[in-house]
């Protein structure tokens, strides 16, 4: 009842103010003022994979509501190549969406990369070079594998959370309910060394047992291969580097997240035989000392994932980005609402914003 209630309060808001033309004149000023706003996606799915998928609920959008989007997107909006390093632009009249891809999954050929070629959107994907053509490769996915399976398991549940508890040294968010306890849980694993955070997913993947675990043939949860890349490549896919195995850098050692930097660079530069000059911080995590790693690896741009618009003066090494995923995406009917979208992504860029554009405008 208290989630219903939140919902229609929130939904009410973000048409009161499409309503009143705030939103109208955030894109108005972002558009003047030649500002980007980079959009972050993870996987596009069809309905028939959804349910099979073991990715969190925020990383995923479905093929219908990706289409709207697209459909809408080209209609109103500028969408920019990201070439050789520079962000061309035709006008300044329609607001400007440069669309990423983070980790490289098999669906952003299959499902997302036919759509936007319909509607000619521009796509960049950063992929993770040491996670190329493998199935449940990243640790969320093994988690939520894991996860799922416990659900049915009131034993295997119990010593989940003890784990997870023992780990993250608290037990308040185990009265948390649905995607709060999910979200509490993955960022529990954040928060642990590479090496602990194995040792915990081997034994979780114990205590559920090889046959509580998904089969290979129910599984979505697939990366691209190299020659789904170069396939894409020729079609006029910008590629990056997401890391070589997607480690949070700045928690990690320096040599370590130098290897990172360089290995993948190279592997990308080989396979598709062009210079890799793009990169995205795995979980949108930098610091000075990763942004000077990332300078001296010879990457030119490199995105966050934090709210904000993307200016002439920003820094080319933390450029933010908002993530997308169904909930951003869809109104109550379910369905895509331009309505959402525009207030959780531009209103929201504004806002974040703000302060520089109201600089900017004052000079």
């Amino acid at each position: 009842m208290k989630a219903n209630l939140r919902n229609a309060l929130r939904f009410s808001w973000m048409y009161f103010l499409y309503a009143s033309g705030a939103v109208w004149w955030a894109k108005r000023q972002l558009a003047r003022q030649g500002g980007i706003v980079v959009l972050t996606f993870h996987r596009v799915l069809p309905e028939n994979e959804q349910a099979r998928s073991y990715s969190p609920h925020g990383m995923v959008v479905s093929a219908k509501t990706f289409e709207g989007l697209a459909r809408y997107a080209a209609a109103h909006y500028e969408n920019l190549q990201l070439a050789d390093g520079e962000v061309t632009s035709k006008t300044r009249k329609k607001p400007r969406l440069a669309f990423t891809f983070d980790d490289g999954w098999l669906d952003n050929a299959q499902t997302a990369f036919p759509i936007a070629q319909k509607y000619k959107i521009p796509l960049t994907i950063f992929i993770c070079t040491g996670h190329i053509g493998k199935q449940l490769s990243f640790w969320p996915e093994r988690f939520m594998a894991s996860w799922r399976a416990a659900e049915h398991n009131e034993t295997a549940n119990r010593e989940l959370f003890a784990l997870l508890a023992e780990a993250r040294g608290a037990t308040a968010a185990l009265s948390a309910n649905g995607n709060a306890k999910v979200d509490w849980a993955l960022d529990t694993l954040k928060q642990v060394s590479k090496e602990d955070r194995e040792r915990l997913l081997r034994k979780i993947e114990g205590v559920i047992g090889p046959a509580g675990l998904p089969a290979a043939k129910d599984c979505p949860d697939i990366t691209m291969s190299w020659s789904d890349i170069a396939v894409l490549a020729q079609g006029g896919v910008t590629f990056g580097s997401h890391s070589q195995s997607h480690e949070i850098l700045p928690r990690i050692p320096f040599e370590e997240a130098q290897r990172e930097l360089s290995e993948s660079k190279r592997a990308i530069a080989e396979q598709l035989k062009k210079e890799c000059r793009f990169f995205s911080y795995p979980n949108g995590d930098s610091s000075e000392s990763v942004r000077q790693l990332v300078a001296q690896s010879g990457y030119k741009l490199a995105f966050l994932n934090q709210p904000g618009v993307w200016m002439r003066d920003t820094d080319p090494l933390s450029i933010p980005r908002m993530n997308v995923w169904e909930g951003k995406l869809v109104g109550p009917s379910g369905k895509f609402s331009h309505v959402v979208f525009e207030y959780t992504v531009f209103w929201k860029a504004y806002r974040a914003s703000k302060p520089a554009l109201c600089n900017r405008a004052a000079h």
